[in-house]
């Protein structure tokens, strides 16, 4: 075959400037890796076996949805065909696709768009994790596919009508997934912009505030004539100039614990009380845990409530477990919401984005918890994508995944010995053998141990009888740091001059009394024959919450 028998377009490519077919190159290649024999080599471990198969058992006895298991949808699949249930073996895929720029240069218009399959029948721990994420498909750059994408999707739906060819498509309750992601991510976008009077994002423009006239719903806007030497009040919604660098100075000044999420002081700008370069992640954050927060005394109060109650919607649908009675109250509660919203910014806000937040509480009630659907799993996973030939990135994405699946199945029968493509956690497997427990970060200093201290180090209750017998005490001579690891969490003193708040601590002696304090200093003891690192706090007073100076 030649020609499409569709549109007649070459099989082969054209240049674009002769017009001349280069037969032996084809015009577009759409690689696909086939499901079958992958899911077959699958059930041949038995550890993925075992995985595979933890769910046929699993029974929910509380109306509390941790995993898609748990959901309508799950169990409409199960009753309209029992004998699909019965069969433990037998896998639920969810299907996703997104477009991403291989050179990573925003100058650059190519989109690749790969196709990832998830299988749900594991466990929540290791369901969305990179090595179970399966790509299925390859749709070439350098142009979206748009609504061709069903064209592009064939060889992975003939494969999928092969394993079951009674398919169940058409009576689910939820074909298709609204990502929470986007959704929260452009909701966020556009309540910083109307805030905060973004040029050109903003929801109040001349042509809004027209809009406003027409519904009668403003009085006294001038006309074209009028328009550009005229400088409009400012609306009841938007901060100040004095405001603003308050609101911005308290996104910048914000500290986080180490991995919680990226520097957005990067992204402010104080003399110019701009945000730019937000990631999605960013937005997260922001519209669950700081907006609210970083509001308060700067916007009248209503509004201010009411993005709270927004903020606390998006909180409680992102929980990674779901109480299926309070899905619904949100149902109704966003709904009120929105009408509240209403009554502080104008129509122009209430795009489609903000309409689809009504729905998303339903998908959430039919599907199970939000984090198996949305795409930060699947974003980060094209992350991990290496493209080495710049000019055939297609076949250079294809060679590199095809080589790390067959070192991650051949590793399967290695005992002792991890994928080269497996990716060590940050603060994992950096321990000191010569410290009972954790590691040091950053190059620390001697310094002498006074009376007091040694009084401190005292070590009874940590160490073993027999160490007891040897230790008679640590050395005059200790190392101070900044840092330390300990349980793969990272600690840093109130002092350290690093962009989070790791300093703080929470032991909790009891059901009912809890002890919180910042680390002051960490000491490293040396005990001869081993080193012990201590921390000295500054706790609060739990009766009058004032400072109680350091102690270990």
């Amino acid at each position: 075959m030649q020609n499409c028998p569709e549109c007649n377009a070459s099989r082969w490519y054209v240049n674009p400037r002769t017009n001349e077919i280069n037969k032996g190159v084809l015009a577009k290649v759409l690689r696909y890796f086939p499901i079958i024999p992958r899911i077959q080599r699958m059930f041949l471990s038995a550890s993925n076996s075992e995985l595979l198969n933890s769910l046929s058992t699993h029974h929910n006895q509380d109306v509390m949805m941790r995993h898609p298991v748990d959901s309508i949808q799950w169990r409409t699949v199960d009753q309209k065909w029992p004998s699909f249930a019965f069969e433990p073996r037998n896998l639920r895929f969810g299907l996703a696709t997104d477009g991403f720029n291989p050179y990573k240069n925003l100058s650059s218009t190519h989109s690749i768009w790969p196709v990832i399959l998830v299988i749900y029948n594991l466990p929540p721990n290791v369901c969305m994790s990179q090595k179970n994420l399966m790509l299925s498909l390859l749709i070439p750059s350098p142009k979206q596919p748009r609504n061709d994408i069903d064209m592009y999707l064939e060889p992975l739906i003939d494969d999928l009508k092969e394993l079951w060819s009674n398919g169940g498509g058409d009576v689910l309750p939820l074909r298709h997934n609204l990502d929470v992601m986007h959704i929260e991510k452009n909701v966020c976008k556009s309540v910083l912009a109307t805030i905060l009077d973004v040029n050109g994002k903003s929801k109040i423009d001349n042509e809004s505030r027209r809009d406003l006239e027409l519904l009668e719903l403003m009085e006294d806007v001038p006309n074209d004539e009028k328009r550009d030497k005229l400088e409009l009040p400012s609306a009841p919604y938007t901060l100040t100039k004095v405001k603003k660098p308050k609101f911005c100075g308290k996104l910048y000044f914000q500290r986080f614990p180490d991995g919680y999420c990226s520097n957005i002081a990067n992204c402010v700008k104080l003399q110019q009380c701009k945000i730019q370069g937000l990631k999605s992640h960013d937005h997260h954050v922001l519209m669950q845990q700081l907006l609210s927060v970083a509001l308060k005394g700067l916007l009248p109060e209503g509004l201010r409530k009411t993005i709270w109650r927004l903020s606390s919607f998006f909180n409680e649908l992102c929980q990674r477990v779901l109480d299926k009675k309070r899905l619904e109250e949100l149902e109704d509660e966003i709904v009120l919401t929105l009408c509240l919203l209403e009554r502080y910014f104008p129509p122009s806000f209430f795009d489609i984005m903000i309409h689809l937040t009504i729905h998303i509480g339903r998908e959430a009630k039919l599907c199970g918890p939000v984090h198996f659907r949305w795409m930060y799993p699947f974003k980060r996973y094209l992350r991990t994508i290496y493209v080495k030939n710049h000019a055939r990135p297609e076949g250079s994405i294809a060679e590199n995944y095809l080589a790390d699946e067959c070192l991650r199945f051949c590793g399967q029968y290695m005992k002792q010995v991890d994928a080269i493509s497996s990716r060590r956690k940050r603060n994992e497997g950096v321990d000191d053998e010569t410290i009972v427990e954790g590691s040091t970060l950053l190059k620390g200093r001697s310094v002498i141990l006074s009376d007091s201290i040694m009084c401190e180090a005292n070590v009874e209750g940590i160490l073993s009888d027999t160490l007891k017998l040897l230790v008679k005490g640590p050395r005059f001579y200790a190392m101070l740091h900044i840092g330390f690891i300990i349980h793969r969490k990272r600690f840093y003193t109130v002092d350290a001059k690093v962009s989070t708040t790791d300093y703080g601590v929470h032991i909790e002696a009891d059901s009912s009394l809890n002890y919180y304090g910042v680390i002051r200093d960490i000491l490293v003891l040396d005990f001869y024959t081993f080193r012990l690192a201590i921390f000295r706090c500054d706790w609060a007073n739990i009766v009058s919450g004032k400072r109680r100076m350091g102690s270990p």
